[in-house]
């Protein structure tokens, strides 16, 4: 059986399959949300982004740092963003949105 053929805990990945999930890189199909250039809250975005069903689960996510926007950690759960380009907002370890400004 070579390492390719292995299976349970002791597999690896080959080279850069998940490095998306790893925080390297940023996955490329990320799904993309206008909204207006202004102040947003957050728990708010994370809903429109489908990130999150409620602003419940959303506050949630915020509360347990499962939340990051633009590659920093946010554990305010009434924290406003100001989008005024492109940023990238980060749910959990595996969900992306980009937010994109009007």
């Amino acid at each position: 059986m070579n390492s390719s053929e292995k299976k349970g805990p002791d597999r690896k990945a080959p080279p850069g399959e998940n490095r998306s999930y790893t925080g390297d890189i940023l996955p490329e199909n990320m799904p993309a949300f206008e909204v207006e250039r202004s102040e947003h809250y957050l728990p708010g975005l994370i809903v429109l982004a489908e990130l999150a069903k409620t602003p419940s689960e959303a506050r949630r996510l915020i509360e347990n740092s499962g939340v990051s926007w633009d590659g920093a950690k946010v554990r305010d759960v009434k924290a406003m963003v100001e989008v005024t380009g492109e940023h990238v907002l980060r749910a959990g370890k595996r969900a992306f949105a980009r937010i994109v400004a009007k």
